[in-house]
Protein backbone atom coordinates (compact mmCIF):
# COMPACT_ATOMS: atom_id res chain seq x y z
CA UNK A 1 0.00 0.00 0.00
CA UNK A 2 1.35 3.45 -1.08
CA UNK A 3 0.22 7.08 -0.49
CA UNK A 4 -0.17 9.31 -3.14
CA UNK A 5 3.67 10.41 -3.38
CA UNK A 6 4.65 6.80 -3.82
CA UNK A 7 5.54 6.03 -0.49
CA UNK A 8 5.05 2.64 0.93
CA UNK A 9 2.85 2.71 4.40
CA UNK A 10 4.35 0.91 7.48
CA UNK A 11 3.28 -2.96 6.94
CA UNK A 12 3.14 -2.53 10.92
CA UNK A 13 -0.23 0.23 10.47
CA UNK A 14 -1.97 -1.59 7.37
CA UNK A 15 -5.15 -3.21 8.18
CA UNK A 16 -7.26 -5.91 5.98
CA UNK A 17 -11.20 -4.39 5.60
CA UNK A 18 -13.66 -7.70 5.85
CA UNK A 19 -15.68 -8.74 2.63
CA UNK A 20 -18.88 -8.84 4.56
CA UNK A 21 -22.04 -10.97 2.79
CA UNK A 22 -25.58 -11.18 3.04
CA UNK A 23 -26.54 -14.81 3.92
CA UNK A 24 -29.89 -15.82 1.73
CA UNK A 25 -32.97 -17.22 2.82
CA UNK A 26 -34.51 -20.63 2.95
CA UNK A 27 -37.39 -21.47 4.07
CA UNK A 28 -38.51 -23.91 6.23
CA UNK A 29 -40.84 -27.00 4.83
CA UNK A 30 -44.54 -26.55 5.37
CA UNK A 31 -47.98 -27.83 4.48
CA UNK A 32 -51.73 -27.82 5.08
CA UNK A 33 -53.91 -30.16 7.15
CA UNK A 34 -55.52 -32.78 5.20
CA UNK A 35 -59.07 -32.78 7.45
CA UNK A 36 -60.21 -29.33 6.10
CA UNK A 37 -63.89 -28.49 4.98
CA UNK A 38 -65.93 -26.07 4.29
CA UNK A 39 -66.51 -23.98 7.36
CA UNK A 40 -63.38 -24.72 9.84
CA UNK A 41 -60.14 -22.20 10.08
CA UNK A 42 -56.65 -22.56 9.06
CA UNK A 43 -53.70 -21.07 8.99
CA UNK A 44 -50.00 -21.32 7.84
CA UNK A 45 -46.86 -20.09 8.73
CA UNK A 46 -43.76 -19.30 6.67
CA UNK A 47 -40.58 -19.25 8.82
CA UNK A 48 -37.12 -18.25 7.15
CA UNK A 49 -35.12 -20.81 9.05
CA UNK A 50 -31.84 -19.07 7.47
CA UNK A 51 -31.12 -15.99 6.14
CA UNK A 52 -29.83 -12.23 7.00
CA UNK A 53 -32.60 -9.68 8.40
CA UNK A 54 -34.61 -7.43 6.78
CA UNK A 55 -36.46 -10.32 4.77
CA UNK A 56 -39.31 -9.77 2.30
CA UNK A 57 -42.44 -11.66 2.11
CA UNK A 58 -44.66 -12.52 0.00
CA UNK A 59 -48.10 -14.91 -0.99
CA UNK A 60 -49.88 -16.02 -3.63
CA UNK A 61 -52.76 -17.99 -4.50
CA UNK A 62 -52.40 -20.14 -7.60
CA UNK A 63 -50.13 -17.32 -9.08
CA UNK A 64 -52.50 -14.48 -8.28
CA UNK A 65 -52.96 -12.67 -5.08
CA UNK A 66 -55.28 -14.02 -2.33
CA UNK A 67 -58.37 -13.82 -2.14
CA UNK A 68 -59.91 -10.53 -0.04
CA UNK A 69 -60.53 -12.87 3.12
CA UNK A 70 -56.86 -14.08 3.74
CA UNK A 71 -55.19 -12.23 6.08
CA UNK A 72 -51.42 -12.41 6.09
CA UNK A 73 -49.34 -11.19 9.39
CA UNK A 74 -45.92 -11.07 11.01
CA UNK A 75 -45.22 -12.01 14.69
CA UNK A 76 -41.71 -12.00 13.98
CA UNK A 77 -39.01 -10.34 11.38
CA UNK A 78 -38.35 -13.67 10.41
CA UNK A 79 -42.01 -15.26 9.28
CA UNK A 80 -45.02 -14.80 8.10
CA UNK A 81 -48.68 -16.21 8.71
CA UNK A 82 -51.41 -16.54 6.14
CA UNK A 83 -55.14 -17.39 8.01
CA UNK A 84 -58.43 -18.11 6.77
CA UNK A 85 -61.64 -18.03 9.21
CA UNK A 86 -63.63 -19.79 6.98
CA UNK A 87 -62.34 -22.32 4.55
CA UNK A 88 -64.37 -21.91 1.73
CA UNK A 89 -64.26 -24.09 -1.50
CA UNK A 90 -62.99 -21.42 -3.39
CA UNK A 91 -59.70 -21.24 -1.02
CA UNK A 92 -58.59 -24.13 -2.33
CA UNK A 93 -55.41 -24.57 -4.79
CA UNK A 94 -51.77 -24.17 -4.50
CA UNK A 95 -50.47 -21.12 -2.02
CA UNK A 96 -46.66 -20.22 -2.43
CA UNK A 97 -44.66 -17.87 0.03
CA UNK A 98 -41.73 -16.26 -1.25
CA UNK A 99 -39.24 -14.30 0.77
CA UNK A 100 -36.37 -12.59 -0.59
CA UNK A 101 -33.43 -10.39 1.05
CA UNK A 102 -30.05 -8.36 -0.57
CA UNK A 103 -28.38 -12.02 -0.77
CA UNK A 104 -30.86 -14.19 -2.35
CA UNK A 105 -34.54 -15.40 -2.01
CA UNK A 106 -36.15 -18.75 -1.84
CA UNK A 107 -39.81 -20.26 -2.34
CA UNK A 108 -42.03 -22.71 -0.87
CA UNK A 109 -45.26 -24.13 -1.80
CA UNK A 110 -48.43 -26.01 -0.14
CA UNK A 111 -51.78 -27.27 -1.30
CA UNK A 112 -55.01 -26.62 0.32
CA UNK A 113 -57.44 -29.48 -0.33
CA UNK A 114 -61.19 -28.32 1.10
CA UNK A 115 -62.98 -31.55 1.47
CA UNK A 116 -66.28 -30.89 -0.10
CA UNK A 117 -69.42 -33.16 0.73
CA UNK A 118 -71.79 -34.20 -1.94
CA UNK A 119 -74.12 -32.40 -3.53
CA UNK A 120 -76.63 -32.73 -6.67
CA UNK A 121 -75.54 -31.77 -10.20
CA UNK A 122 -78.55 -33.62 -11.44
CA UNK A 123 -80.55 -35.52 -9.04
CA UNK A 124 -82.65 -38.49 -10.17
CA UNK A 125 -85.94 -38.60 -10.95
CA UNK A 126 -89.35 -40.61 -11.57
CA UNK A 127 -89.37 -42.15 -15.16
CA UNK A 128 -92.77 -43.94 -16.55
CA UNK A 129 -91.70 -46.13 -19.68
CA UNK A 130 -93.26 -48.39 -22.02
CA UNK A 131 -91.96 -52.08 -22.45
CA UNK A 132 -88.55 -52.65 -24.18
CA UNK A 133 -87.73 -48.82 -23.99
CA UNK A 134 -84.41 -47.54 -22.59
CA UNK A 135 -84.50 -45.88 -19.31
CA UNK A 136 -82.02 -43.44 -17.71
CA UNK A 137 -81.69 -42.78 -13.95
CA UNK A 138 -78.84 -39.65 -13.35
CA UNK A 139 -77.74 -39.29 -10.11
CA UNK A 140 -74.51 -36.84 -11.09
CA UNK A 141 -73.18 -35.40 -7.91
CA UNK A 142 -70.04 -33.42 -6.50
CA UNK A 143 -67.81 -33.57 -3.75
CA UNK A 144 -63.74 -33.61 -2.59
CA UNK A 145 -62.77 -36.60 -2.93
CA UNK A 146 -65.44 -37.62 -5.74
CA UNK A 147 -68.42 -39.46 -4.36
CA UNK A 148 -68.51 -42.71 -4.89
CA UNK A 149 -72.35 -43.57 -6.74
CA UNK A 150 -74.26 -46.87 -5.94
CA UNK A 151 -77.79 -47.85 -6.89
CA UNK A 152 -79.96 -50.41 -5.30
CA UNK A 153 -83.25 -52.07 -6.01
CA UNK A 154 -85.54 -51.03 -3.35
CA UNK A 155 -87.05 -55.05 -2.95
CA UNK A 156 -89.55 -55.74 0.23
CA UNK A 157 -86.75 -57.84 1.95
CA UNK A 158 -83.94 -57.04 0.49
CA UNK A 159 -81.81 -54.50 -1.55
CA UNK A 160 -80.39 -55.59 -4.77
CA UNK A 161 -76.95 -53.55 -5.56
CA UNK A 162 -77.23 -52.62 -9.30
CA UNK A 163 -74.35 -52.58 -11.42
CA UNK A 164 -74.96 -51.10 -15.37
CA UNK A 165 -73.37 -47.71 -13.28
CA UNK A 166 -71.43 -44.77 -15.44
CA UNK A 167 -68.85 -43.08 -13.65
CA UNK A 168 -71.38 -39.94 -13.50
CA UNK A 169 -73.32 -41.95 -11.47
CA UNK A 170 -76.06 -42.40 -14.30
CA UNK A 171 -77.57 -45.81 -14.39
CA UNK A 172 -79.26 -47.34 -17.66
CA UNK A 173 -82.03 -49.80 -17.69
CA UNK A 174 -81.04 -51.17 -21.88
CA UNK A 175 -84.72 -52.72 -22.21
CA UNK A 176 -87.43 -52.18 -19.60
CA UNK A 177 -89.73 -54.87 -18.84
CA UNK A 178 -92.29 -55.76 -15.88
CA UNK A 179 -89.84 -56.78 -13.72
CA UNK A 180 -87.72 -53.76 -13.43
CA UNK A 181 -90.98 -52.09 -11.97
CA UNK A 182 -90.40 -50.07 -8.99
CA UNK A 183 -88.41 -48.20 -6.68
CA UNK A 184 -84.63 -47.53 -7.06
CA UNK A 185 -82.21 -45.65 -4.43
CA UNK A 186 -79.04 -43.58 -5.39
CA UNK A 187 -76.81 -43.08 -2.96
CA UNK A 188 -73.78 -41.14 -3.15
CA UNK A 189 -71.02 -40.39 -0.33
CA UNK A 190 -67.43 -39.68 -0.04
CA UNK A 191 -66.88 -40.22 4.13
CA UNK A 192 -67.41 -35.92 4.02
CA UNK A 193 -70.84 -35.16 5.66
CA UNK A 194 -73.75 -37.12 5.54
CA UNK A 195 -73.61 -37.82 2.12
CA UNK A 196 -77.06 -38.12 -0.68
CA UNK A 197 -79.61 -40.57 -1.12
CA UNK A 198 -82.97 -40.37 -3.33
CA UNK A 199 -85.23 -42.94 -3.67
CA UNK A 200 -87.33 -42.53 -7.43
CA UNK A 201 -89.77 -45.14 -8.99
CA UNK A 202 -89.78 -46.44 -12.74
CA UNK A 203 -93.37 -47.18 -14.13
CA UNK A 204 -93.26 -49.58 -17.06
CA UNK A 205 -96.89 -49.14 -18.49
CA UNK A 206 -98.38 -52.17 -19.97
CA UNK A 207 -100.88 -51.40 -23.01
CA UNK A 208 -104.07 -53.64 -23.15
CA UNK A 209 -104.12 -56.91 -24.18
CA UNK A 210 -105.48 -60.31 -24.53
CA UNK A 211 -103.90 -62.98 -23.71
CA UNK A 212 -105.76 -64.97 -26.60
CA UNK A 213 -107.31 -62.53 -29.49
CA UNK A 214 -109.77 -64.90 -30.41
CA UNK A 215 -112.79 -67.07 -28.77
CA UNK A 216 -115.72 -69.24 -29.88
CA UNK A 217 -118.84 -69.82 -27.88
CA UNK A 218 -121.42 -71.92 -28.58
CA UNK A 219 -124.81 -71.73 -27.63
CA UNK A 220 -128.97 -73.13 -28.52
CA UNK A 221 -131.15 -71.10 -29.97
CA UNK A 222 -133.57 -69.41 -26.99
CA UNK A 223 -131.07 -69.66 -24.61
CA UNK A 224 -129.13 -67.53 -22.59
CA UNK A 225 -125.55 -67.01 -23.79
CA UNK A 226 -122.48 -65.52 -21.83
CA UNK A 227 -119.76 -64.21 -23.51
CA UNK A 228 -116.50 -62.95 -21.56
CA UNK A 229 -113.27 -60.69 -22.21
CA UNK A 230 -110.38 -60.70 -19.56
CA UNK A 231 -108.32 -57.53 -21.32
CA UNK A 232 -105.01 -56.98 -18.97
CA UNK A 233 -102.48 -54.00 -18.56
CA UNK A 234 -102.21 -50.67 -16.78
CA UNK A 235 -104.95 -48.71 -15.90
CA UNK A 236 -107.17 -47.13 -17.01
CA UNK A 237 -108.49 -50.14 -19.49
CA UNK A 238 -111.77 -48.87 -21.05
CA UNK A 239 -113.73 -52.31 -22.55
CA UNK A 240 -116.22 -51.61 -24.97
CA UNK A 241 -118.29 -54.76 -26.95
CA UNK A 242 -119.48 -54.40 -30.74
CA UNK A 243 -120.94 -57.17 -32.97
CA UNK A 244 -120.39 -56.88 -36.99
CA UNK A 245 -118.36 -53.97 -35.94
CA UNK A 246 -120.69 -52.00 -34.45
CA UNK A 247 -120.40 -50.55 -31.06
CA UNK A 248 -123.24 -52.44 -28.89
CA UNK A 249 -125.12 -50.19 -26.37
CA UNK A 250 -127.31 -51.95 -23.80
CA UNK A 251 -129.90 -49.16 -23.31
CA UNK A 252 -130.76 -49.94 -27.55
CA UNK A 253 -130.17 -53.62 -26.81
CA UNK A 254 -132.60 -54.24 -24.15
CA UNK A 255 -131.40 -57.80 -24.38
CA UNK A 256 -128.11 -57.45 -23.73
CA UNK A 257 -126.63 -56.54 -20.50
CA UNK A 258 -122.63 -55.88 -19.93
CA UNK A 259 -120.98 -56.26 -16.46
CA UNK A 260 -117.65 -55.35 -16.26
CA UNK A 261 -115.16 -55.34 -12.89
CA UNK A 262 -112.22 -52.99 -12.05
CA UNK A 263 -109.13 -55.08 -11.07
CA UNK A 264 -105.63 -53.49 -10.48
CA UNK A 265 -104.35 -55.10 -13.56
CA UNK A 266 -107.52 -56.90 -14.94
CA UNK A 267 -110.95 -55.66 -16.92
CA UNK A 268 -112.69 -58.41 -17.01
CA UNK A 269 -115.82 -58.06 -18.92
CA UNK A 270 -119.01 -60.56 -19.32
CA UNK A 271 -121.60 -60.03 -22.24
Amino acid sequence: CSDPDGNRSDPLNSAVLPYMTTVPPQIRPFHFPTDLSSGSRTRLTCEAREGDIPLTFHWEHEGRDLLPDIMVTSMDSFSSTLSISMVREEHGGNYTCTVQNTGGSDHHSAVLIVNVPPTWIIPPSNHSCRPGDPVMFHCMVTGVPSPTVTWHKVETASHQLMHRVFANGSFLIASAGPDDEGEYECEASNSIGQGLRRVVSLNVIVAAHFRDSTATYHARVGQKASLECDPEGDQPIIVHWSKNGSRIHPKKHTNLKIKTDLLSSRVPSQL
